[in-house]
């Protein structure tokens, strides 16, 4: 989807190279955000099954071992997502999942604020987020900066090397 916006936007102005960033752009599709923010879960999501499947491997446990090992897996899974995604699972925790004002976790007021609006937007070839980085008595946003797709296609030979987008038009 996010890519297929991606290939509409360069084709559709032929000075798309030349964007250093396109904030507040009317043509930008409202999916886009949510496509984020979907995908900060679903990563998210998946890479701790990765995780805790091979914890379950290495220490030979069934379904009926995972109750009693509790802090491991937590500690296991969160560290394989920040160690493979780092800016897709502060996203997640921040943004995706949930506003970060809804569970402050000593954020700066930027970053409160920063979490609420989406601020994704385009920079050639890619849809990037955190653009507009508020400031608040003097201090900035703290939200990560990163591209879906890019994501996803320097995740892919890792984990679903068989599944590629469709090429950005040159």
């Amino acid at each position: 989807m996010v890519r297929e916006l991606e290939v509409k936007y360069i084709q559709g102005d032929q000075f798309a190279k030349h964007v250093e960033v396109h904030i507040m752009d009317p043509r930008r599709e409202p999916i886009i955000p949510c496509s984020f923010n979907w995908f900060s879960v679903q990563l998210s999501s998946f890479l701790r099954l990765i995780a805790l499947h091979r914890l379950a491997t290495e220490n030979k446990w069934s379904l009926r071992d995972l109750p009693h090992n509790t802090e491991a897996i937590k500690r296991e899974c969160a560290s394989f997502v920040r160690e493979a995604a780092p800016e897709v699972y502060e996203w997640r925790n921040k943004v995706g999942a949930h506003f970060a004002p809804t569970d402050p976790r000593d954020e700066t007021l930027a970053t409160l604020s920063q979490s609420i609006y989406s601020a994704i937007q385009y920079q050639y070839p890619y849809y990037w987020t955190a653009f507009a980085t508020p400031l608040v008595d003097g201090v900035g946003g703290k939200l990560p900066r990163w591209a879906l797709t890019k994501t996803f296609e320097e995740l892919g030979a890792r984990f679903w090397p068989d599944l590629k987008l469709s090429p950005l038009p040159s």
